[in-house]
């Protein structure tokens, strides 16, 4: 039964128009509400199907003389989220792409150019078509919460915005300030649009369609943009000497900001500037021309690719996806990765009870918590108020009380085998029988923990990433004897915290770790050779990473970096032997960033090489760039058949996620799996064999890789 939305379908007999995902209902003064509810889907999304029931409703509206018209959806917290992603993905050619582009656009041109006035009434997300289609409206109207956000975010599937967000946001906003929105792809919540002039009004939930309705009968307010901003318009956009200055500023910070391996955010430039000095419809023709063309770039197809696969992650396509209704939960643990859980908690409206010996230790855990928070209210993403309100949900306690209320226990004290026994047996005395139970390792066996337990059906590893609010991936790892209903139930709420749960197999260092170690650890290798530390780690950072792999070392902790490597090296042997430069940083107390000397020495804001405490040879031959990349990422290839072949994985593809969302390989690479493919299989075992005949049997490539290509 379709559900109805307070305030519209009322009257009986009103409905005049019931297509698959729209509805048309006629309200007081011959003004029309056009209602979208996409079926058995929690979210709006534009499809062709939509595009055909909106022009249904339009020519129903315009058949009775409508002289409104009001644009919202039934969805309670979802406007509109954008485009159905795989009809980008599933494009055949560029011409293709151009030709669904034009069609989105002539409806929204439609409605642009409606002689009657129309209001969209924003509930919850409106994002990409979402916006676009509200752009084209005379006026918006967006409801004061923080489920409400608007945004166009195409830049991060490697396209742009292709039913006229690039030339009517700039029209409304200014060219500056749409640049700026289109290029990061950020979301603005209500109060920032308004600021902007891309919302109207703010109001409350429960009036949203009433005043609504009463926006249509007063028509938009006046519009007027401060002189400081009109003055930045006119000198940055407002002539062809000033575009072509503009053009070339944003193209230097973009090449810095992306190492120039996107090629939207060029594209979005010029579009939206030349746009400005542009009749509406040719604008849109050459929006149309670009997205399809970005759209079949490498880039662009790795993008979506990981979109999708991010957003099936835990979302069985054979049933409904299953809410986990945690309301209460508890973390043994606080430091600054139990801090950090206990701010991810927190954020999702989850009360949790934090656990350690001593107050100290619990102050530096609600520091850790409140860290990522307090930097939101500075960035004026969160109130003070609504700040209060999320480290509210965090109770700092020494005791045992109110475990007994519990639904999910995680422990996340230090990597010490017996400690992590000894207090999560004391857990599970004061749990109640439903709850979850789990571990933060990074490393040790969750199935050998549980045989350590009563309840070992109950227990499961939950590993988070450090820093916990920036990395999206959450390893699941069930143990031998762990129930399949404790995975579904763990999946869920890692979802409801707004990351990508993972479920890997219960292998030494799970899988994203496992596949980290040959690239670090090839990275020390080369630096005891004499390859210099600043060259190895720039070499990466062109390649994309978010930083080079010795800097990493240094910023996870060499001590624990050391202990990792322990463990990879009992399981797999010489394959994972370590560098021997990391025992020698560790014994001299050099751990990395926590004690200002690793690989590089940290002081000050600054960083230079630990020639010193390395050694290195300065007669050693730099390599080049291509060198470094192949011998670093190589190991991890191969690792990565290994773990494809021990089923440590259950698909191919979450091998590329484990990656990108884990360990952060470059997005526009698609991941380990697509980078190795894209070079193709008999390129890469040459070049395996090459490195083979260098350093031996770690490079040694077996029949296991070709499952890589399959």
């Amino acid at each position: 039964m379709r559900r109805r939305r307070a305030g519209i379908g009322d009257r009986p007999g009103e409905n005049v128009l019931s297509a698959s995902s729209v509805t048309l209902h006629p309200q007081a003064d011959d003004v029309f509400a056009i209602v979208f509810d996409r079926p058995g889907s929690r979210v709006n999304l534009i499809d062709e199907q939509w595009v055909d029931d909106v022009s249904r409703a339009l020519d129903e509206a315009e058949r009775r003389r409508a002289r409104g018209i009001v644009f919202l959806s039934a969805k309670p917290d979802h406007f509109i989220a954008g485009a159905d992603v795989s009809l980008i993905a599933g494009l055949a050619n560029a011409a293709e792409g151009e030709a669904k582009c034009r069609i989105g656009q002539k409806l929204f041109d439609r409605i642009d150019d409606l002689p009657i006035p129309t209001v969209v009434a924003i509930s919850g997300a409106c994002l990409g078509g979402g916006m676009e289609l509200a752009l084209a409206c005379d006026q918006r109207i967006a409801v004061r919460t923080d489920r409400s956000i608007l945004g166009l975010p195409e830049v991060r599937l490697g396209v742009l915005p292709g039913f006229g967000g690039t030339v009517r946001l700039p029209r409304i906003a200014g060219t500056m300030d749409a640049l700026n929105l289109i290029l990061t792809g950020r979301s603005l919540r209500p109060r920032d649009a308004r600021r902007l002039g891309i919302v109207d009004r703010i109001v409350p939930k429960e009036r949203l369609i009433e005043l609504s309705l009463e926006a249509l009968r007063q028509g938009p307010p006046p519009r007027r943009r401060p002189w400081s901003k009109s003055l930045v318009e006119a000198l940055a956009a407002g002539t062809p000497f000033g575009r072509a200055i503009t053009r070339s500023v944003l193209r230097a910070q973009t090449r810095r900001a992306t190492g120039g391996h996107y090629p939207a955010p060029n594209v979005i430039i010029d579009r939206v500037l030349e746009g400005r000095g542009l009749a509406r419809e040719e604008a849109l023709v050459r929006e149309a021309r670009a997205f399809g063309t970005l759209a079949l770039t490498p880039v662009a197809r790795n993008l979506l690719w990981l979109f999708q696969a991010n957003e099936a992650l835990g979302r069985p396509a054979d049933r409904e996806r299953r809410e986990e209704h945690i309301e209460r939960a508890a973390l043994l643990g606080a430091g600054t990765m139990g801090g950090g859980i206990a701010g991810a908690f927190a954020e999702s409206g989850i009360t949790v009870r934090m656990k350690d010996v001593s107050n100290d230790a619990l102050r530096a855990g609600l520091h850790a918590a409140a860290g990522p928070v307090q930097r939101r209210v500075e960035r004026r993403r969160l109130s003070p108020r609504e700040r209060d309100a999320i480290l509210a949900n965090i109770s700092p306690t020494t005791q045992w009380t109110g475990f007994e209320r519990a639904s999910l226990v995680i422990e996340a004290v230090p990597e010490v085998f017996d400690l992590k026994i000894r207090v999560l047996r004391e857990a599970e005395v004061h749990l109640p029988a439903h709850a979850l139970l789990a571990s933060n390792t990074s490393s040790l066996s969750i199935t050998r923990m549980g045989g350590e337990l009563r309840t070992p059906e109950r227990f499961l590893g939950i590993h988070f990433f450090n820093p916990v609010h920036r990395m999206p991936l959450v390893e699941i790892i069930p143990g031998k004897n762990t129930s399949p209903e404790i995975v579904e139930r763990a999946v869920a709420l890692v979802r409801r915290l707004r990351k990508s749960p993972l479920v890997v197999g219960d292998s030494p260092g799970f899988l994203v770790n496992r596949l980290l170690f040959p690239y670090l650890n090839e990275a020390a290798l080369a630096v005891e050779e004499g390859w210099p530390v600043e060259r190895i780690d720039r070499a990466m950072e062109k390649f994309g990473m978010p930083m080079g792999p010795l800097r990493v070392l240094d910023e996870v902790g060499l001590d624990v970096a050391s202990h990792v490597a322990g463990v990879l090296e009992d399981a797999f042997g010489d394959r994972a032997k370590p560098a021997g430069v990391l025992h020698r940083l560790v014994q001299a107390k050099a751990f990395g960033v926590k004690s200002g000397r690793g690989f590089w020495i940290h002081e000050k804001g600054r960083r230079v090489p630990n020639r010193e405490a390395l050694v290195i040879r300065t007669s050693a031959v730099a390599p080049d760039d291509a060198e470094i990349v192949d011998r670093l990422l190589l190991g991890m290839v191969l690792e990565a058949s290994h773990c494809l072949a021990e089923q440590v994985v259950r698909d191919p593809g979450d091998l590329d996620l484990g990656t990108v969302l884990g360990a952060g390989f470059p997005p526009f690479h698609g991941g380990i799996r697509r980078w190795a493919r894209s070079i193709g299989e008999s390129e890469i075992r040459r070049r395996l064999q090459q490195w083979a005949s260098r350093y031996g049997e770690r490079f040694m490539p077996g029949p296991e890789l070709g499952q890589l290509f399959s």
